[in-house]
Order: C-alpha cells, then sequence, then structure tokens
C-alpha cells in the first residue's frame, strides 16, 4: 500500500536487521541527493536476513524505502517449479549437444536456491513495476543471474525504462559473468563503475558499446 508512481526504482539490499533504517550498504547518500534534487524514487531491498518481509517491512522508518517479499502466491511458486521441469526436459532433448559430464552441474544448478530465488524475482519485479511505473531502474550489479532477471523484467514491463547497473565490487579480467552480453534485455543499458580501471575492463568486453560512467564509490560519503 506504501507503493506509488515514482521516477526512479533503486534496486539494493539489506544484509542485516540492524542495516534497516541506516544508510543503504551499496548507494550510500545516494536516496539523499535524489531527494534533494527534488526526484522521486523508491529503494526496493533484496532480503539476506532470517527475519521475514512483513516483519522488516513493519520495522522500516524510511519512507522511500520497502523489503522485497520473500515469496509469491502459492500458484506462482508451482508455475516456478514447471517452468524447471521444462526446462528439464529441454535440457534432455539436448544432451547430445551438453554432453553428460556437464549434466550433472546443469541439473544441480537448474534447480538450485538461487535459480529459484531469480526466477521468483522476475515475477515480483513485474508486481513493483506496475505499482511505481518508473522511467529508471538502477540495481547493484555482480554478475548475478538475479541482476539479469530484473532487468529482463523490467524491459518485458516497458522497454523504455532505462536500466542502470552499479558495478561497485573488486574486477579482473577473469571475472566472466558480469562482462557477458545476453542481450534480449538481459543486460542494463549503462553501466556505472567505480573508477576508470573497471571501466577499462568492461570498454574491452561484450558490453563495451554500453554507456559507462565512473560515479565513484556511492557507499562513501563524497
Amino acid at each position: 500500500n506504501k507503493l506509488k508512481k515514482k521516477r526512479i526504482i533503486v534496486i539494493s539490499h539489506l544484509l542485516n536487521e540492524k542495516r534497516l533504517n541506516k544508510k543503504d550498504f551499496y548507494f550510500g547518500n545516494l536516496g539523499k541527493i535524489l531527494k534533494k534534487n527534488k526526484i522521486s524514487h523508491q529503494f526496493l531491498l533484496i532480503n539476506h536476513t532470517k527475519k521475514n518481509s512483513i516483519y522488516l517491512n513493519n520495522k522500516i522508518k524510511i519512507s522511500n524505502n520497502i523489503v522485497i517479499d520473500d515469496y509469491l502466491n502459492f500458484l506462482m511458486e508451482i508455475n516456478i517449479f514447471i517452468l524447471q521441469i521444462k526446462e528439464l526436459f529441454l535440457i534432455f532433448l539436448r544432451i547430445r549437444i551438453i554432453g553428460y559430464s556437464n549434466l550433472k552441474e546443469i541439473l544441480f544448478s537448474l534447480f538450485s536456491s538461487q535459480t529459484k530465488n531469480s526466477i521468483r524475482l522476475y515475477f515480483l519485479m513485474n508486481k513493483y513495476l506496475e505499482k511505481i511505473n518508473p522511467k529508471f531502474l538502477i540495481s547493484t550489479y555482480e554478475g548475478f543471474p538475479w541482476e539479469r532477471q530484473v532487468f529482463k523484467a523490467t524491459k518485458d514491463f516497458d522497454k523504455n525504462i532505462k536500466t542502470i547497473g552499479y558495478q561497485n565490487i573488486f574486477l579482473t579480467s577473469n571475472y566472466k559473468s558480469i562482462f557477458l552480453s545476453l542481450k534480449d534485455g538481459f543486460d542494463p543499458d549503462r553501466i556505472w563503475v567505480p573508477g576508470e580501471f573497471p571501466k577499462h575492463l568492461f570498454e574491452k568486453s561484450e558490453l563495451k558499446n554500453k554507456k559507462i560512467y565512473i560515479v565513484g564509490k556511492l557507499k562513501n560519503d563524497k
């Protein structure tokens, strides 16, 4: 019921309950900067605590923050399982291409909690996008599958929404997934980086044609 139309959605993380009403761990003072410039925004926090989102949302005092739901309704949770089963059949149809040596690892990945959480987040994002209807979506960008699902859900909702991935982890040239171009809405339109070195790495990657901006470490006060 708190949700309404905003110009920007920011996807961040709640790492523990103690940080519930403190400055965002990843984006620092970004919320204050947006507020100062009268830019409407909504922080959606992925729950990494052991407390459920209903309890946490009742404790939130920052009006522009909300913890993302932990689960979908029962039918949608069943739908996720059906999608995984469908993909299982497709894997066995392609077994000659994939190879039996990779099968165990692929099956483990398909039914892992990370995969289920990524698919769940895609459907959850549809609910938040309908309520907020933003012009921009900003998300932490570290090379995880759920990030790609957030970008994809946003583009499927409205292809005109600009998606921004904020890379804030230490990178080397051996780091692979964050540099891959998956196309079809799975890539961010723009990439924010903390400095020259990661900018250089992105400019040599499959995402070199994206707009890349140096924004520094946003969690720092300056």
